[in-house]
C-alpha cells in the first residue's frame, strides 16, 4: 500500500516545476505612431520578427529585434 504512495511522490516530485510560455517583449511608442496606422507581421528572419508599417503615405518595414 505503502508503494503506491511513494510511486505517486516521487512521480510528482520529478515533475517539472515550471511551465513553459511564451515571452512577450513590449517596445517602446514611437510619435509617428498613432490610430492611422497599418501593419502587418510578414515573418521571421532568423530570430528577428519582421512588421510592415503603413502610415497614411509612408510605408516601412521594422526589425524586431528578440531578446
Amino acid at each position: 500500500m505503502y508503494q503506491k504512495y511513494r510511486f505517486f511522490f516521487m512521480l510528482i516530485w520529478l515533475l517539472p516545476l515550471n511551465a513553459m510560455a511564451q515571452r512577450v517583449a513590449i517596445s517602446d511608442f514611437e510619435a509617428e505612431d498613432n490610430r492611422n496606422i497599418n501593419f502587418d507581421i510578414i515573418g521571421k528572419f532568423n530570430d528577428n520578427i519582421l512588421v510592415y508599417k503603413n502610415i497614411r503615405t509612408r510605408h516601412k518595414i521594422n526589425i524586431l529585434i528578440r531578446i
